[in-house]
């Protein structure tokens, strides 16, 4: 989306797109720590 140049010109729906990604991220971060931790204890 951020790649549109009409979305990119509108400075606060760029923001707004920026903050979901950060957000996401950090889920996806989250998602994977858990995941590895029951990877390991499924192994044990």
């Amino acid at each position: 989306m951020l790649c549109n140049e009409e979305v990119y010109r509108d400075g606060e729906r760029t923001k707004k797109i920026q903050a979901q990604n950060a957000d996401l991220k950090a889920m996806i971060e989250l998602l994977y720590g858990k995941w590895e931790a029951l990877a390991k204890e499924k192994e044990s």
